[in-house]
């Protein structure tokens, strides 16, 4: 059985965590950031970051690069797999999604707590 589909999905959802952190570390809303992206449009941004952070299937990647500019932090940081994920990938790639997301957020507390310089 092929875990491919599993790991998409789940680094969609390390994606939007990690776009949500990034936004929060930042003290911005997101309808603050919509409208320092689109000024000419912040309700259609709005409704594109909110599925971004909060439904995620498919990380929309020009959204991703266009947050990443803003914030000055290189994309392949948002969408890189560090060595914890990947271990979570070889031991989680056939549960449930919402199992292997519950871990890795449990995981990543941890590690914040242990050591808060690497937490990704």
């Amino acid at each position: 059985m092929s875990t491919r589909p599993h790991s998409q999905g789940l680094l969609a959802h390390l994606v939007a965590h990690r776009l949500r952190d990034l936004r929060r570390r930042r003290g911005l809303s997101i309808e603050s950031l919509a409208a320092r992206l689109s000024p000419s449009e912040p309700e259609s941004m709005t409704a594109r970051i909110r599925r971004l952070e909060q439904s995620p299937t498919r990380p929309d990647l020009e959204l991703v690069g266009r947050i990443a500019r803003l914030h000055d932090v290189p994309v392949a940081s948002l969408l890189a797999h560090s060595t914890l994920e990947f271990a979570c990938y070889v031991l989680l790639a056939q549960a449930p999604i919402h199992e292997r997301v519950a871990v890795w957020r449990w995981l990543q507390t941890r590690l914040r707590h242990r050591d808060p310089g690497k937490v990704p």
